[in-house]
C-alpha cells in the first residue's frame, strides 16, 4: 500500500511562521523581563545609597524645591524590593 502525503498548505505554514515568531517574542520580553530584575536587585538595590543625590536633584528639578533626602535604604526580600526615605526636607528660595 502506497501512503501519500500532501504538502501543508500555504494557511498552515503562514500559522506556523506568525505562531515562531510570537513564540520568539515573548521568549524574548521574558527574558528582557529577567535582566531588568536582575539588575534591579543586584545592581541598583544594594547600592541605593551612593544613588541619593542624583535621586535629590531629580526630586528638586520634578517638584520645583529644594530636596533634601536624609537616608535611603532598600531591603529586597521578596520580588519587589522596598525602599525607605527618611529625614525628607522640602526648602523652597527663602529657605523656608
Amino acid at each position: 500500500m502506497i501512503e501519500t502525503t500532501q504538502p501543508p498548505s500555504r494557511l498552515l505554514k503562514i500559522g506556523m511562521t506568525v505562531t515562531k515568531w510570537a513564540l520568539g517574542l515573548v521568549v524574548s520580553a521574558w527574558i528582557m523581563i529577567a535582566m531588568v530584575w536582575g539588575a534591579l536587585h543586584f545592581l541598583i538595590v544594594p547600592r541605593i545609597a551612593e544613588l541619593r543625590p542624583m535621586a535629590e536633584q531629580y526630586a528638586s528639578k520634578a517638584l520645583g524645591v529644594q530636596v533634601r533626602l536624609g537616608a535611603i535604604a532598600a531591603t529586597s526580600n521578596g520580588f519587589i524590593p522596598s525602599f525607605e526615605i527618611t529625614d525628607v526636607t522640602l526648602t523652597d528660595a527663602q529657605k523656608r
